[in-house]
């Protein structure tokens, strides 16, 4: 499962909101993390196998993923890295 965080909310209260609205269907295991400042998506699974599956494939760095930033104003260089 794949859920939408917003900022200022904790990734445990994300997720204990999610496993509410499925009530008894399923037990939301999380896969993944954000800080309670940060906005994305969190991965979630709801089974144990299914963790391990997407806890695995996190680990070996097989999931792929994107930033995007929004700003205002001028950036200089327009590209680069964050390290």
């Amino acid at each position: 499962i794949e859920v939408l965080k917003k900022p200022g909310i904790t990734t445990e209260a994300t997720l204990e909101a999610l496993q509410s609205r499925l009530g008894e269907a399923a037990r939301v295991i999380s896969v993944s993390r954000l800080d309670r400042d940060t906005s994305g998506v969190l991965v979630a699974a709801t089974s144990p196998a299914g963790a391990d599956c997407l806890t695995e494939q996190f680990r070996e760095r097989r999931v792929k993923k994107q930033y995007l930033a929004l700003c205002t104003g001028r950036l200089e260089p327009q590209q680069g890295e964050v390290s």
